[in-house]
């Protein structure tokens, strides 16, 4: 099974829309969306290990010119499995 996690982005003041196109073209970033504050850009990172994706994030991520703080939010995949085999599509926080 992939592991999976949300990447919350922070970029310097007019980056963001610059910084998304460009997160798009590494193969661990399967989606992004830009978002109002606290954060800029929302993205959701596929890989083979936990290990994989922080190391991606660390070592990525947070080399591009304009990112000036990440969070590392783990998918929890009992909790997600769960949610989608009762159908249900929301984060449980939000229920």
């Amino acid at each position: 099974m992939l592991s999976k996690a949300f990447v919350l982005i922070e970029t310097e003041r007019g980056k963001a829309r610059e910084i998304n196109r460009l997160l798009r073209r590494f193969k661990e970033i399967m989606s992004t969306d830009l978002v109002t504050n606290p954060y800029d850009i929302i993205a959701l990172v596929e890989g083979r290990t936990e290990k994989q994706l922080e190391d991606f994030v660390s070592q990525e991520l947070r080399s591009i010119d304009g990112i000036t703080r990440t969070v590392f939010c783990e998918v929890v995949p009992a909790v997600s499995q769960t949610m989608s085999q009762r159908g249900v599509s929301r984060s449980p926080l939000l229920l």
